[in-house]
């Protein structure tokens, strides 16, 4: 799917998902200039919620 797509399904801004993959952290397949988000990203995704959601408990 289009990072719009991925956006509106995870609930997260298009600029979350262009910083996450500037920085590396979620690198999506790309189709010319588009992002195409498979199944693994999001599952990689729903990590990185979780790993962000766990630091602000401690």
């Amino acid at each position: 799917m289009y990072i719009g797509e991925f956006a509106e399904k995870m609930g997260v801004s298009l600029d979350t998902l262009r910083f996450y993959d500037r920085i590396g952290l979620l690198s999506p397949e790309r189709k010319g200039n588009a992002r195409w988000y498979q199944e693994e990203d999001l599952k990689k995704f729903k990590e990185i919620q979780l790993i962000k959601n766990l630091q602000v408990c401690f």
